[in-house]
């Protein structure tokens, strides 16, 4: 089974469309779904209020807003003093999200996990099979399957090429120039063995999902871990920046207010993300945001900056 943990922050009808999505393309594979958020104002909380009655099957993990201090443990590795003093945002946790995310891995007994951010959605079933899964567990310090790498990435290297199996592989180590396909550790749709992942968040500090993708990422390819990977002709899955809530990594987002979603939400409205007819790059940016009401049938068109 593959333990799926979402991160999400102030973005319930975001959430929401991954959810549906998740439910629509994993029917036929064994899974479980927890949501790891936090909100900064009671309307944000009603919204994932909202969401954890009608996804009941989902465990909703809520984070409390308060500095944390690191374990004693976690100074005695030198890795996470060069972190330390290098970057300043990580030296005191604003939430105990570290925790709750090592105690979710813990906790659970799913021998596969998955991250997701809250602005992607599934547009393809996933249907891994006993012989794929396998890989990971050939040499699980090594092995991966990625969901958002396919053969018409832009990104791709001419010289990965699907295998007789239909598969892609490939060793990051060789492609550290080209983007996702040199990058060990993503927080988007890679799965990897829960017992490796487990090890490595005890090991390593980090605060929230940007410092958790970028210190994991650093401290495997330093140590030459997660090496090896397998993709499939086609990604099943896309990602939608259209606004960003960490402050921590100026990334790129259409600047959507989050605020302006959730008061459509809490209204009853629904995201639909329109599918591209090719699947170039992982993240898309739309130039309308489609907005339905199911129950009404009322459509709202919010443009893009």
């Amino acid at each position: 089974m593959i333990h799926i943990i979402i991160f999400s922050f102030n973005r319930a009808m975001q959430l929401d469309t991954l959810l549906r999505s998740i439910r629509l393309h994993w029917s036929s594979m064994p899974h479980k779904v927890s949501v790891l958020y936090n909100t900064t104002q009671e309307t944000y909380q009603k919204a994932y209020e909202m969401l954890a009655a009608e996804y009941s099957y989902v465990e909703f993990i809520k984070e409390t807003s308060r500095t944390q201090r690191y374990h004693s443990r976690d100074y005695f590795h030198p890795y996470n003093w060069l972190k330390l003093l290098r970057y300043p945002d990580v030296r005191r946790q604003k939430s105990n999200f570290r925790d709750l995310l090592i105690k979710s891995l813990r906790l659970s007994e799913c021998s596969y996990t998955m991250f997701l951010t809250d602005d992607s959605a599934f547009f393809a079933d996933v249907c891994l099979t006993k012989e794929q899964l396998a890989f990971i567990d050939e040499n699980p310090s090594q092995n991966q399957i990625s969901l958002r790498l396919g053969i018409d990435n832009v990104q791709k290297p001419n010289s990965i090429n699907l295998a007789d199996d239909g598969t892609l592989r490939w060793r990051f180590s060789k492609y550290r120039n080209a983007r996702s396909w040199g990058y060990t550790f993503s927080v988007d749709a890679h799965i990897y063995s829960s017992s490796v992942i487990r090890n490595l968040l005890n090991r390593i500090i980090f605060c929230n999902p940007t410092t958790l993708e970028a210190h994991i990422n650093d401290y495997t390819t330093k140590k030459k871990l997660l090496d090896r990977g397998m993709a499939f002709e086609s990604p099943s899955i896309l990602s939608f920046p259209i606004n960003m809530v960490q402050q921590i990594a100026d990334n790129e987002s259409l600047g959507v207010s989050e605020a302006l979603l959730n008061k459509f939400f809490l209204d009853g409205f629904q995201l639909v993300y329109e599918e591209p007819k090719i699947k170039s790059v992982f993240q898309v940016y739309p130039d309308n945001i489609l907005l339905i009401n199911p129950i009404s049938g009322e459509s709202k068109i919010i443009i893009a900056n």
